[in-house]
């Protein structure tokens, strides 16, 4: 596994253990990525006062929680709860920002090890998720849970700037070790699938991902998936659109992670009309538990992954043939203008290695066309 060397991974950081205060204690109540709630609790009894910070000025509350600068005001709050028990949330920036979701099979001594039944007995972080009573939130920033039988590492969401994507490379990194260390051992993980996360509106979402499945997923599905991969799912989410694949790590997951924020860019402010130039015909199923869809390796009337770059593509609009190293040039160029001054010359580079052919693609498998 390749892991980006030296980068400082310390403002992602946040520990949301109790804090005992004088007269109080600190606890989180409630996380989410956009805001956690912090319970106010006195020693000797009466009632909690709950304290809603926005996700990213967190850090530097808890810091002046740490150094005594905020116990004034809690010890206030405490004795004068507000009167108003229900408030809006803070409101939090709308920015660009990404994120990686890792699922991992667990072996074990005697084999397969299903999370549900051992997560909630390992000690990683805090429990507080308002919707997933296996999650904790981890003091490396990120969140380790079940999804399944799997257990799964998701990253924070980063801000997409220059060194983004190897932010994002390496928490992932970091979380896998931090599981790894807490199953201690005799257990191992082994990669299962990669969910790729950026930031979209929520208005015209669906419009969003049926764009991103026509237009950008073959070129997605060769820089992500094997060649015993079976396919890409694409959903829509609440503020952001979610593409699942094959595990990635390293190299390949940055090169995947910048072409999936490039072509969210691009489709997002992509005309009708240029959609359905570059569109190709692909036959779209319903994904499963959760709305989207589902873009099976065969959905484009040939085996995607068996064929590689040499793939024929028929394009929507005019029926001409592509081939899908043609069609992923094309794309990539419309992904690479969106991303222009968004993320680093580096970041263009490695995908610009692969997407030429310099590089292999992360998936390439002997015997054909890569």
């Amino acid at each position: 596994m390749l892991e980006p060397i030296g980068l400082d991974l310390s403002s992602h950081e946040v520990d949301l253990r109790m804090r005992r205060r004088p007269g109080f204690t600190v606890r989180a109540q409630t996380c989410t990525w956009e805001v956690v709630v912090l319970r106010v609790e006195p020693l000797n009894g009466g009632p909690s006062v709950f304290v809603a910070q926005p996700h990213e000025r967190l850090r530097a509350f808890m810091a002046d929680l740490d150094a005594g600068r905020r116990d004034a005001d809690l010890a206030a709050a405490l004795r004068h709860p507000p009167r108003r028990q229900l408030r809006r949330p803070p409101r939090t920036k709308q920015r660009l920002r990404t994120g990686v979701e890792h699922e991992y099979v667990v072996e074990g001594p005697s084999g397969r090890v299903d999370v549900r039944a051992i997560v909630d007995g390992l000690e990683l972080g805090v429990r507080a998720d308002p919707t997933d009573p296996h999650a904790q939130r981890c003091p490396w920033g990120g969140v380790v849970t079940a999804d399944g039988p799997e257990a799964e590492v998701a990253t924070p969401p980063v801000d997409v700037a220059p060194g983004a994507v190897a932010q994002v490379v390496a928490l992932a990194a970091a979380g896998r070790t931090a599981l790894a260390e807490a199953l201690g051992d005799g257990y191992r993980l082994e990669g299962y699938s990669t969910h790729l996360n950026v930031s979209a509106p929520r208005r015209g979402d669906q419009r969003l991902a049926l764009c991103f499945a026509t237009v950008f997923a073959p070129s997605l599905m060769l820089l992500l998936d094997r060649p015993t991969s079976p396919g890409l799912l694409v959903r829509p989410r609440p503020g952001r659109l979610e593409l699942g694949g094959e595990f990635a790590d390293g190299r390949a997951l940055g090169v995947a992670l910048t072409f999936a924020i490039g072509g969210t860019l691009a489709a997002a402010s992509m005309s009708r009309r240029v959609a359905h130039g570059l569109a190709v015909d692909v036959s779209l199923q319903a994904a499963v538990e959760r709305y989207g869809w589902y873009v099976d390796r065969r959905a484009f009337g040939c085996d995607l992954y068996a064929l590689g770059r040499e793939a024929p593509l028929r394009a929507t609009g005019s029926g001409e043939r592509r081939s899908a190293g043609a069609h992923l040039e094309r794309t990539w160029d419309r992904a690479r203008a969106a991303l222009a001054g968004v993320v680093g010359e580096s970041e263009l580079a490695a995908v610009d290695a692969v997407v030429t052919g310099s590089v292999l693609l992360p998936r390439a498998q002997d015997g054909v066309a890569s």
